[in-house]
């Protein structure tokens, strides 16, 4: 009633989130996001668009 329909998140998100999670959890401060997870993070973006990809892997961006 009135609420958002809910999609379910593509298996290659959940594991790329998996994925980005373990990189978090053991990176060292102001780390860098290593190459191969930005480009399965761009890969995912093409394939499924930007904002469900960034949505899932909480990889927000500013321009500055």
């Amino acid at each position: 009633m009135g609420g958002r329909a809910t999609t379910a998140v593509p298996a290659a998100i959940q594991e790329a989130e998996r994925q980005f999670e373990n990189w978090r959890r053991e990176r060292k401060r102001d780390e860098r996001i290593p190459k191969n997870l930005w480009a399965m993070a761009m890969g995912l973006a093409k394939q499924h668009g930007v904002w469900p990809a960034q949505r899932g892997l909480c990889t927000w961006t500013t321009a500055g």
